[in-house]
């Protein structure tokens, strides 16, 4: 009989979460910034929030939306949110702490930013999480469920997306 309730809860759960499946194959202690790549609507924020709860005050999100929380979107802001996002991500890894990086990142260039943070000989500490619908349809079903871009704007990202080269990923699939 299991004696703590980390032991109970490893004996009854079968199959880990999206989060834990991440949290497990980070190269931990060496992760230092977890890209999440995907189109609008497929679970990026919702397991970048997941991962963030296992990993507590070692970790911090990072994520453009985060200035269109407090002001209406605007395709003139989109730059400055990025930049927002860039500097709390350089601010964060100097203080230690996991970047867990909660954009689109739909064409490779998009992760540039991020990955000239690391020395070159680091980049072993970058770690890509694809959401990836297998299909139009399912990727239609995450755009419909979007909240921060037209369902159009979705499925054009779906339909865009570049795998960002040569760093280890990890594919999950959008849950419904």
């Amino acid at each position: 009989m299991p004696s703590s309730l980390d032991a109970i809860m490893q004996s009854v759960e079968h199959s880990p979460s999206h989060a834990r499946k991440v949290v497990d194959n980070m190269i931990a202690p060496h992760t230092r910034i977890v890209l999440f790549q995907g189109p609008p609507g497929c679970g990026k924020s919702t397991l970048a929030r997941e991962i963030a709860e296992i990993l507590g005050d070692k970790s911090i999100i990072v994520s453009a939306d985060h200035t269109f929380e407090s002001e209406s979107y605007s395709r003139e802001r989109v730059g400055y949110a990025h930049t927002q996002c860039q500097q709390a991500a350089k601010d964060a890894l100097k203080e230690g702490k996991i970047v867990l990086v909660d954009n689109t990142n739909i064409k490779a260039n998009h992760a540039q930013p991020y990955l000239d943070m690391v020395d070159s000989s680091l980049r072993r500490t970058v770690t890509v999480v694809l959401l990836c619908p297998r299909n139009d349809m399912e990727a239609h079903k995450c755009a419909e469920r979007g909240i921060h871009a037209p369902a159009e704007y979705s499925m054009k990202a779906y339909r865009e997306m570049e795998r960002i080269p040569k760093l280890p990923c990890l594919t999950l699939y959008p849950r419904f």
